[in-house]
Formats: structure tokens, sequence, C-alpha cells
């Protein structure tokens, strides 16, 4: 029970590098595009804001306020964009998510239950990216081509 204990924290702690490909580059741009929940968009950029300081106690938090300044994937094109969000999470194993300020990740924006934006900080939702530009052109071609994300 131990070894499995210390690989699932050596799993949840992993680099974010690595953390990225558990959910953008496994899936690659057709399952990326195929799995974006109805209303959510991809978004690429930073988020602004003073991160406050959070518990491994926490089950999950909401910080809500949070400005994602960068772009989004509209209709197969990046566009600039900026918006208010709020971060939601959950910290496990003493990891709170990823959603660094001043960092660049590659997330999903969800349309929220009472308005306004989601962004999700859980261990594989929000990740600091060190993503190719060619992985962005390839995810906004695919969003671009219909028969894309039918593959």
């Amino acid at each position: 029970m131990k070894h499995v204990l210390a690989a699932l924290g050596l799993t949840l702690t992993a680099a974010p590098a690595a953390a990225l490909s558990c959910l953008f580059e496994q899936l690659g741009p057709e399952g990326v595009v195929r799995t974006l929940p109805e209303g959510a968009v991809a978004a690429h950029g930073v988020l602004l804001y003073d991160r406050p300081q959070l518990g491994s106690e926490m089950d999950s938090y909401a910080i809500p306020g949070v400005v994602f300044a960068g772009r989004i994937l509209v209709d197969g094109a990046w566009q600039d964009h900026s918006t208010e969000v709020t971060i939601t999470g959950a910290c496990i194993n003493g990891d709170c998510g990823y959603a660094v300020p001043g960092v660049a990740l590659l997330s999903v924006l969800e349309p929220g239950p009472q308005g306004g934006m989601i962004l999700r900080s859980d261990p594989c939702a929000a990740l600091p990216s060190r993503v190719e530009p060619a992985f962005l052109d390839a995810l906004a071609a695919c969003a671009a081509d219909p028969a894309c994300a039918a593959r």
C-alpha cells in the first residue's frame, strides 16, 4: 500500500511539462476539439490575480474575479481575449492546481452555472504551457475542419 501511495504522490506532483500531456498532448488536436464541453473554449494565456494561500487541507476552492488575458479558440482561429473568470479546483496531496498568476497556461474556459466563465485548476485542467506554436496551430486547424474532430 505504501508503494501505491508513493506512486500516486509522484504522479500528482509531476513536473508541469509532463502534467500538460495528461490533458492536451495525449488527446492531440482532434481529441481536444472533440471533448470540449458545450459552450467551452480552449484558452491560452495568463491569469492576473493575487493568489491566496491555499492549504492542502482544503477539499475544494473557488477564486472569483481573476482576469484571464490571452487568446481563445473561436471558429478555428485564435482571437485575443481578456475576461474575468472564477478559478475552481481542489487540493490533492498538497497540490492545489497550476493556475499560477503570470505563468502562461493552456486550459479550457467553461460557462459557469450562474454566468461568467470558469477555469478549473485541478491537476490536469489548467497547466503551465510549454506548448509549441505548432500544436496551437494544429489545434486551430482542427477546430476549423469539421471532419477533424470526427476522427
